[in-house]
């Protein structure tokens, strides 16, 4: 599973290097995220409120948060 994982992110930063993904500002816009408080939730988490986006988490977890 983290193969084919490693693999999409590969093709991601190979398409997003030769202009193929359209770009798209996400600055002001609301996004809810559950999962927030730990391994992938919270790295997305992270990386939208470094591009502006207003966010709202959850998780079962409330310490995580």
């Amino acid at each position: 599973m983290f193969y084919i994982l490693v693999l999409f992110y590969g093709l991601y930063i190979l398409a997003k290097e030769f202009g193929m993904l359209p770009k798209k500002s996400i600055k002001g816009n609301h996004i809810f995220i559950t999962g927030a408080g730990s391994g992938l939730g919270r790295l997305v988490a992270i990386r939208l409120a470094k591009l502006g986006a207003k966010l709202t988490l959850s998780d079962l977890t409330l310490a995580s948060v």
